[in-house]
């Protein structure tokens, strides 16, 4: 995979990470805490930093959503 292809997919994973949160309505703080992980992990997720899945589930969990990943 190229490098750029990499990042494509790390800034449509934190945009969606994003995105939940604020239709969900909550602060980062908020949902960090509903997710059970730190506040600096959810901003690491939203800035596209290495974001395991187990973090993702969390994440979707505490917004009442599910996770799916997709290839194509």
């Amino acid at each position: 995979m190229k490098e750029t292809e990499d990042s494509d997919i790390s800034i449509s994973l934190s945009e969606a990470v994003k995105s939940v949160r604020i239709k969900a309505g909550l602060s980062q703080e908020k949902l960090a805490k509903m997710a059970g992980i730190s506040k600096v992990t959810l901003i690491k997720a939203e800035k596209g930093g290495n974001t395991g899945s187990n973090v993702l589930m969390k994440i979707a969990k505490a917004t009442g959503k599910t996770l799916q990943i997709r290839f194509k």
